[in-house]
């Protein structure tokens, strides 16, 4: 027998318990959706039982520009990427940087500057007669023709370096630039009423990593900040070992000027001297050029070096500090509530914080929350139609032939019915109660006489319970012979002295009632 019962018990157990559990309503306001929980599992209604806690979490908002106003209302029933824009920003960032450093196109070729062989080639003085002054001048010119030739060479090795170095310059400002966008913007996205707190954590994740190196709050300590190297310091480190080349690139050039000079002052018209002096000239033409763009871009760096404020401790431990506050940012508010009353609505508003910012920033309101209460009985009435019988079928007697006789009346009676519910309220489209009422014949009946009483179970049905359906017990007076008499008796006297009275009797009864309150 215990065992038979034990599955029962705990059938009620768990009833009893869940009914017990607090209400956790969970209200996502990027999503605009709500979720009820009670005791860790979801739950399709909102209801609970009278006195256990109901409590609002209003979750996935942004707290830095709005706070949470809750109004509640309690009802009675009376009776009747990496992002798009750091990416934008690098783009636009090379671009620039295009066009300081591109000007000069992709180098001078200088290793093309003398394509003939030794400087007697160049002079064409292979064994030819002439007097001792004419062949002195003629090794002094070709001297000075290989003189200008390492200066050409060492010119195109300084414009080697000096492009690398526009390179690594250029990736050292983007990433300086990028640094400080990624700092900035950790302090702008917070307050950017378009981004979900989700896409707030993820995007500052990003820009932590562009900083610190590390997207984990938990490792980013006062060591590993000390260990980050300032990138506007590389960048500094990198301008002047920039300007230190260019200044020997412009030496190289002044020493091709003095070269050129003195080799222009020899007059050998036997020699290809004249093309030879032609040519580098033109070769040193765009060296100047060079040098010249060089210079240019130098003065740009140095510009953005000056107006770039470091990243140092000082501006890292505060941002530290921001981001760790972010990333442990609920963005959500919790109100517990006692549940009293018979219905409960929770009426949720944002509003903002920086009343500076109204024009970007406004007022939401959501959608309102409503919470059944059970626990408290409720009464409403109603009124409606129904049928009834009698288990023993009522008759109509008469006198024929001095004998009682009767005859079987109709086994259903029609009847308007109005009713006095008790409930207890649910927040499915069913609930159950109590019911007690009187019932009034549409047809054949004698008064006050025919009314009968009726109780019963009631269900009443629809979201605000409108249509209630009541079945059950009725007591109605029937008539039956009076005196003593029965059917079959005989009756000596006149029969229109015959005569019958009331008693009550037991039935049953089905009624549909429309509720006049409402739930």
């Amino acid at each position: 027998m215990i065992m038979k019962c034990t599955p029962l018990l705990f059938f009620l157990l768990s009833v009893v318990t869940g009914w017990s559990q607090d209400l956790h309503i969970h209200y996502d306001v990027a999503r605009d959706s709500v979720a009820y929980i009670r005791g860790g599992k979801s739950v399709p209604n909102a209801e609970v039982k009278r006195g256990q806690q109901v409590v609002i979490h209003v979750q996935n908002y942004n707290n830095y520009l709005y706070d949470v106003r809750l109004e509640v209302e309690k009802e009675k029933i009376d009776i009747a990427e990496k992002t798009g824009v750091a990416s934008g920003a690098r783009s636009g960032l090379g671009t620039a940087l295009n066009m300081i450093l591109g000007a000069t196109g992709s180098g001078i070729g200088l290793s093309k500057l003398l394509p003939f062989g030794g400087s007697e080639q160049i002079l064409g003085m292979v064994d030819r007669p002439g007097s001792a002054e004419r062949k002195a001048r003629e090794a002094q010119a070709a001297a000075l023709v290989s003189a200008m030739d390492l200066q050409f060479r060492e010119g195109a090795r300084l414009e080697s370096l000096l492009n690398g170095l526009e390179e690594e310059t250029r990736l050292a400002l983007e990433s300086v630039k990028l640094a400080h966008f990624a700092h900035d913007e950790l302090y702008r996205i917070r307050l950017d009423p378009l981004l979900s707190p989700d896409q707030i954590r993820t995007m500052a994740r990003e820009y932590a990593l562009i900083v610190f190196g590390e997207a984990d709050p938990e490792k980013i300590t006062l060591e590993a900040i000390r260990r980050i190297p300032d990138p506007r310091a590389g960048l500094v480190t990198l301008v002047n070992d920039y300007r230190l080349q260019w200044q020997q690139y412009r030496t190289v050039i002044l020493k091709l000027d003095s070269l050129q000079h003195r080799i222009a002052q020899y007059d050998l018209p036997e020699s290809n001297l004249v093309e030879v002096l032609a040519d580098a000239d033109l070769k040193k033409t765009r060296m100047s050029a060079k040098a010249r763009a060089v210079q240019t871009n130098l003065e740009s760096l140095e510009k953005a070096v000056a107006e770039a404020p470091g990243l140092g401790p000082d501006r890292l431990v505060p941002l530290r500090t921001l981001f760790t506050a972010l990333m442990n940012n609920s963005f959500s508010k919790s109100y517990p509530y006692e549940a009293t009353g018979e219905t409960m609505v929770f009426r949720i508003t944002l509003h903002a914080i920086d009343t500076s910012r109204a024009s970007s920033v406004v007022e939401k309101k959501l959608n309102p929350v409503k919470v059944s209460v059970i626990g408290g009985i409720r009464i409403t009435t109603s009124i409606g139609l129904g049928f009834s019988q009698f288990f023993r079928p009522p008759h109509q007697y008469f006198v024929r032939d001095s004998i009682i006789r009767s005859t079987k009346k109709d086994d259903f009676l029609p009847q308007l019915t109005s009713f006095l519910h008790f409930y207890y309220p649910r927040a499915s489209m069913i609930s159950w109660g109590g019911s007690v009422g009187v019932g009034m014949p549409l047809l054949g009946g004698e008064g006050l006489e025919s009314i009968s009483f009726l109780i019963g179970p009631s269900m009443l049905i629809g979201q605000k319970n409108r249509v209630i359906v009541t079945f059950g017990l009725q007591g109605g007076r029937v008539a039956r012979p009076s005196s003593g008499f029965d059917v079959g008796d005989q009756f000596p006297g006149d029969p229109n002295l015959f005569t019958t009275e009331s008693h009550y009797q037991l039935g049953y009864f089905l009624s549909a009632n429309i509720n006049l309150s409402g739930s």
